[in-house]
């Protein structure tokens, strides 16, 4: 259970899961809080510090991925894995993004 599943319930009351076709998934209740948390900004509006974001990136389709942001270089740094699932490291701009919160202190990041 992420920090954002236990504050969500800490907030409502509410678990964060159900059961869905036997598979225990995030609730749609909580989806739409999570999305109300987590606000996609455009990449002119940059992170002040380094971070991990997921952002949005247009290559003939949209694509969320995991992109690093070093403020030190001004640089997205993004992992991506081709049709042979080798990984390569791609420089370039997403769409949007949005911060992935870091994890408490004392907690594996």
């Amino acid at each position: 259970m992420t920090e954002l599943m236990k504050q969500y319930e800490k907030d409502t009351g509410c678990s964060s899961t159900t059961i869905w076709r036997g598979e225990i998934v995030a609730s749609g209740k909580y989806i739409e809080w999570l999305e109300a948390q987590l606000r996609w900004r455009h990449v002119n509006e940059k992170p002040e510090e380094s971070c991990k974001c997921i952002g949005k990136f247009d290559d003939g389709e949209l694509y969320d991925d995991l992109v690093y942001y070093d403020a030190k270089n001004d640089l997205w740094i993004r992992q991506v894995q081709d049709a042979f699932e080798s990984w390569y490291t791609s420089y370039e701009l997403p769409i949007k993004y949005f911060v992935i919160p870091p994890a408490p202190e004392g907690e594996v990041k």
